[in-house]
């Protein structure tokens, strides 16, 4: 015969990355034209000052999906809360862009830590 019972109730250890960097607040994105044939998706966001954080906020790093959340690829990084992307050119269809914004912190004696992503930002782009 064999007996199993249920463990005792744990707590759960809260995420310390959260915590460390500031997180990305108010984000606004729209496509504007640059000619008629180019556009460009702009993107502006802010950062957290209300809450205290333990590291410094290096830079952010986006990145970028067509027509799919599961296929992220990164654009690049940014040191200013702002990005716009060029390279999402007109074509013969929409295209819906997907976009995701990390903040890095500063490298540090205790590492260098990511922290919570900004939500997922969909837009699409008119032929």
């Amino acid at each position: 015969m064999l007996f199993i019972g249920c463990e005792p109730e744990r707590s759960i250890v809260p995420n310390t990355h959260d915590n460390r960097v500031p997180e990305i607040i108010n984000v606004t994105a729209w496509v504007d034209s640059i000619s008629p044939t180019r556009k460009v998706v702009r993107i502006r966001w802010a950062k957290d000052t209300l809450k205290q954080y333990t590291d410094q906020l290096k830079n952010w790093e986006v990145f970028r999906s067509l027509n799919d959340t599961a296929q992220f690829t990164s654009r690049g990084t940014t040191f200013i809360p702002a990005w716009d992307d060029a390279s999402v050119h007109r074509t013969d269809r929409d295209v819906v862009v997907y976009y995701k914004i990390y903040p890095n912190g500063e490298l540090s004696a205790r590492g260098q830590f990511i922290g919570k992503p900004s939500d997922i930002i969909e837009l699409t782009v008119r032929k």
